[in-house]
């Protein structure tokens, strides 16, 4: 796991690095699948519109949300971790079905933020 574009000074990045290898850690206990890429990116951005997207080996995270998810339980980290199983590695077939990975996974991101 990497991420990108965080003031190194901050504790920023050692945060969303150990959230995220618990995440990965507990997500390939929980589905029995490991995760099937070589390599994960966490890539921070000024004024990503959307807060968060997870995409099939990288995680796009507005500065502003990352800084203020770190100060939580990560539980917007999970979510996005989450998506690299429900989402990526299996996903719906039809748009309108949406609901069939995003349902879980606010379940299994709050379940996990309240567990660890």
């Amino acid at each position: 796991v990497t991420v990108y574009g965080v003031d190194s000074k901050d504790d920023i990045v050692s945060r969303a690095l150990s959230f995220t290898k618990t995440y990965f850690e507990y997500f390939e206990g929980y589905f029995g699948i490991n995760y099937t890429l070589p390599k994960l990116d966490i890539v921070t951005t000024s004024g990503f519109a959307f807060g968060g997207m997870e995409h099939w080996g990288a995680i796009l995270l507005d500065n502003y949300d990352i800084k203020a998810e770190v100060k939580e339980r990560g539980t917007f980290f999970a979510h996005e971790v989450i998506h690299q199983w429900l989402g990526n590695l299996a996903t719906n077939f039809w748009w309108s079905a949406i609901w069939i990975q995003e349902a879980p996974t606010y379940y299994l991101a709050s379940l996990v933020s309240s567990k660890l």
